[in-house]
């Protein structure tokens, strides 16, 4: 409570100084229903269905060189269809936001939703059954954004080291850069698990670096095709003499046109999560698919509603792996947002549809 009174004095005195300052709000809404019908060991069936209700408010300030100043308090507040409420199922969104719009370039710190990065992140850095439960980014962010490209710099630190939990938190970097109809870029991201208070529970280390190159073709409302290698590298220090290296392959398509789109991802090459088994969702944030040595995962997903307030689609997502096989799984997920109202194109839905 001390902190937020702390909170309220300075923001007051800065008030004092700005030349504008302005009531600001946003809610957003998100509600999906996953049914998954795995027979894979690196996944389980299951279904996942809730509803996520977002709101945040605050205070934005204009300041004498042209940069806006912003700090929101909200929440997100999930509520799992066929469950009593529960207290964990809040979890807290603080955040200050500095933007200067002639540069493109934002600053938040604090704990803040995913969906304020430039992109989305790609499957095997960010799981979608971690997108629904855990939205916020807990540390900073910085993002360079053009009309050629993107630059991203995130710093999550998802786990304080207690005598309960494991320090844990992770360091990526995401940008693009256009010319013509090609694109060029990449993901960096160094994960880091370590051991709990007073404890050696071992400390693993996830990092990789995915240089990718893209192009769009100008046909239908949006057709990208794009290809890109990972090297990573894992290290559990206690267990093993040595860290694990290992090059794979990815091929990203994305087709859209009117109210139908495919996306389709083809990996091949080494298991991304050779630690799995001890550290599993602790260290990896990823779909636990990339532990196969050959997985193509294919979306067709068509949009029933989508405008500049709601997104809202259904999609038929095929997993083959080479050891398993094929799985399935269907989603209906639907977003809507307020703080689109303003924007002229489609609000997004999550991984990246």
């Amino acid at each position: 409570m001390k902190y937020l009174k702390l909170i309220i004095i300075l923001l007051s005195l800065s008030a004092l100084s700005m030349n504008a300052q302005q009531f600001v709000y946003k809610v957003d809404a998100l509600g999906y229903f996953d049914n998954r019908e795995y027979d894979a060991d690196f996944q389980r069936s299951q279904t996942l269905f809730a509803i996520r209700l977002s709101p945040e408010i605050g205070t934005q300030l204009s300041g004498p060189n042209g940069g806006e100043h912003r700090l929101m308090l909200g929440a997100h507040y999930t509520k799992p269809m066929g469950m009593s409420f529960r207290r964990e199922d809040f979890v807290p969104t603080l955040y200050y936001c500095f933007h200067k719009p002639q540069s493109g370039f934002k600053f938040y710190l604090g704990a803040l939703p995913y969906e304020n990065l430039s992109q989305d992140l790609p499957a095997y850095v960010l799981y979608d059954s971690i997108a629904y439960v855990h939205p916020n980014i807990q540390g900073a962010l910085v993002q360079f954004q053009g009309d050629r490209g993107f630059y991203d710099l995130m710093c999550d630190w998802r786990s304080m080291q207690s005598e309960d939990q494991r320090e844990a938190f992770r360091l990526l970097m995401n940008g693009r850069y256009g010319f013509g109809i090609f694109q060029a870029g990449g993901l960096i991201q160094m994960n880091h698990l370590a051991s709990k208070k007073f404890q050696k529970n071992g400390v693993c280390d996830d990092a990789f670096i995915n240089p990718v190159i893209g192009v769009n073709i100008p046909l239908l409302d949006s057709l990208y095709v794009q290809s890109g290698y990972i090297w990573s590298y894992q290290w559990d220090r206690i267990h093993a003499s040595e860290p694990i290296l290992s090059e794979s392959l990815v091929f990203d398509l994305y087709a859209q046109w009117k109210f139908i789109g495919l996306k389709n991802t083809l990996f091949v090459g080494n298991n991304l999560q050779p630690l799995y088994s001890g550290a599993g969702n602790e260290l990896y944030l990823g779909d636990p698919f990339y532990q196969s040595t050959f997985y193509n995962r294919c979306d067709v997903f068509f949009y029933l509603l989508r405008n500049n307030f709601v997104n809202c689609l259904i999609s038929w997502n095929l997993h083959y792996t080479k050891e398993f096989g094929l799985d399935h799984q269907q989603q209906l997920i639907c977003r809507l947002s307020t703080d689109w109202l303003r924007e002229s194109r489609p609000l997004k839905n999550l991984f990246g549809k």
